[in-house]
């Protein structure tokens, strides 16, 4: 049976995308065939992070649907930033629109036989990550130590508790303040500039954390 797992968080520049290839990329390691999806349609950045070419001349267009890019043997990409004519073109849809596209990420794409979908989301309560929290099966919400992300990470939390396997406190050691999330599950992954040119890297804590999804 096909997991879908959602990495949101209701705060921005908390590291959502870096995190979501890496859990990708970790799954892939195990040898889980892996859909990642970006559902942020305002600022889609994984084919960004993955060097990958943007643009609709770099997606292959069938009438029976798009055919997602291939990251490696494991690993199929779609994103919004795949599908523009223009890397400056604007996204200005209205809610219902982007409740739409959520659908037609699963339904529109043609992915191939996958094991877990690693969906990224925009940060927000907005309506796309409504859709996507009713479809997840589990949630891995992403914080800073910062007053201002615990306080938004927070919503998120009380939100979607049910789903949430584990809370990730990114960039822990930048930051000098205390924790006061609760959850069974929480990982510190500290500050990796080497993670800014390869978010792939695997990371102690990121392999846990994918061990506890797999559960």
């Amino acid at each position: 049976m096909v997991m879908i797992v959602a990495v949101m968080s209701n705060k921005g520049g908390v590291g959502k995308t870096t995190l979501a290839i890496n859990i990708a990329f970790t799954l892939a390691r195990k040898g889980k065939k892996v859909a990642l999806v970006d559902m942020d349609f305002h600022g889609p950045n994984l084919p960004i992070l993955l060097g990958k070419p943007l643009g609709i001349r770099e997606v292959e267009i069938t009438a029976d649907g798009i055919v997602p890019v291939k990251v490696n043997d494991n690993i199929e990409l779609m994103s919004l930033a795949l599908l523009m004519r223009r890397e400056d073109d604007p996204c200005l849809w209205s809610g219902e629109t982007k409740r739409h596209m959520v659908s037609q990420m699963f339904k529109s794409v043609l992915w191939s036989k996958v094991d877990v979908f690693i969906i990224d989301t925009p940060p927000s309560l907005g309506d796309e990550n409504l859709v996507v929290a009713d479809l997840a099966d589990k949630v891995v919400l992403v914080t800073t130590p910062h007053p201002a992300s615990q306080y938004d990470i927070k919503k998120m939390l009380r939100l979607l508790r049910d789903k949430v396997v584990a809370v990730v406190v990114n960039m822990y050691d930048m930051f000098k303040y205390d924790i006061s999330i609760q959850h069974s599950n929480i990982y510190y992954v500290p500050y990796d500039r080497e993670l800014q040119v390869d978010p792939t890297k695997p990371i102690e804590q990121i392999e846990k954390l994918v061990e506890v999804i797999l559960k």
